[in-house]
């Protein structure tokens, strides 16, 4: 018998409703983290024992403490006892979201589970791994979990050559089909940024927000499976995770959302079944913009990085400007998935009305 979790997708990110120790949170699902992790600040105020400290990789290397939950709870039925979990602050993730994400649950659950994410349904099953058996059609791909995450072995094709990867299997990569390395970009600069790149922010974790080029690669092989002209995100930086060697890259959420994915971590594989085209174009933002929520209740919407040369910059946008309205519709942190979708349609002309503080002149 499986377990059903309704979730809520934010930025093609997976998100539940938990406990926990009794008190509600808002629970990210994370494979790209080797515990369950928590914002530091709500943790304090829920007054959760912190103890010994340790290092994490995220866009950059930081000092966490450490915690363990009474109970982590997704339902009735799932309820996971004694965890151990990195208290980190999350306040950017939550500004990226446009709601507050009190933290994140990955290892614990898919050791226990065999994970099946549909997200058409938004609905995820947990199954008993000693009787899961799979009858269907997907490609199926060994994971190598020796550092806790699941890693598997892909191909990239760009510039004409065709490039094997290792690949963390990372739901928490929301806007690109992977964010690569910078080793691995370094030695294969000549194929990876042959085409057209675009500057921007690449994305917010824990340790702050990455900048970057985004560019198209002519496909993506899992196994069987062709994935044409992902987009994919390369670091300026090798801070954090950009500079570890032990992988090339992630594999991210806007492929995996195309496809019923099983994670199967008893038997140590992935099964990745499609359910809409995988050859579908990918959305990359065209207008050049990086916002945040921000504010107490994270309830305005402000500019943070504008890549130069982009339409956002020629029309006059700068940082610090807070949208007010996009297209004639107000807009607030609520809005930053349907703002997000706007601004990746290639061609189109939107209005923005933004709001900007200008210093009064000394006399």
């Amino acid at each position: 018998m499986s377990i059903s979790l309704p979730f809520t997708l934010r930025a093609h990110h997976v998100i539940f409703d938990a406990r926990i120790n009794g008190t509600p949170a808002k629970l990210v699902l994370d494979t790209g983290s080797s515990m369950c992790a928590l914002d530091s600040d709500w943790a304090s105020a829920l007054r959760l024992e912190s103890g010994k400290s340790a290092q994490a990789v995220g866009t950059d290397s930081l000092s966490i403490s450490l915690a363990i939950l009474d109970s982590l709870e997704l339902g009735p039925d799932v309820v996971l006892r004694s965890v151990p979990a990195a208290l980190a602050p999350l306040r950017e993730v939550s500004e990226r979201f446009g709601q507050v994400v009190h933290g994140t649950v990955g290892w614990p659950l898919f050791m226990q589970y065999v994970v099946e994410i549909d997200y058409a349904s938004r609905v995820v099953l947990l199954h008993d791994p000693s009787t899961f058996a799979y009858h269907g059609t997907g490609e199926r791909i060994p994971l190598d979990l020796s550092k806790r995450v699941p890693v598997l072995g892909a191909e990239l094709v760009a510039g004409g050559e065709t490039i094997p990867v290792r690949l963390l299997l990372d739901l928490g990569t929301g806007g690109y089909a992977s964010l690569l390395t910078k080793p691995f970009v370094d030695q294969h600069a000549e194929s990876i940024t042959a085409g057209p790149c675009i500057e921007r922010v690449l994305g917010t974790g824990v340790g702050g927000s990455v900048h970057g080029r985004v560019t198209a690669l002519d496909a993506l092989r899992l196994g069987r499976l062709n994935v044409p002209n992902p987009y994919v995100a390369v670091p300026e930086t090798d801070r954090g995770f950009f500079g570890v060697t032990w992988v090339d890259g992630t594999l991210g959420a806007p492929v995996l959302s195309r496809t019923r994915l099983i994670l199967d971590y008893a038997h140590q594989e992935v099964i990745i079944e499609p359910v809409t085209a995988m050859d579908a174009p990918f959305a990359v933002d065209q207008s050049g913009l990086s916002f945040r929520a921000d504010g107490a209740n994270l309830d305005t919407v402000v500019i943070d990085a504008v890549a130069d040369g982009s339409p956002a910059a020629r029309a006059g946008i700068a940082v610090g400007d807070v949208i007010r309205s996009v297209n004639g519709r107000a807009i607030s942190g609520a809005s930053i998935d349907w703002v997000a979708d706007v601004l990746t349609q290639a061609g189109a002309t939107h209005s923005l009305r933004v709001e900007r503080e200008v210093p009064l002149a000394l006399r």
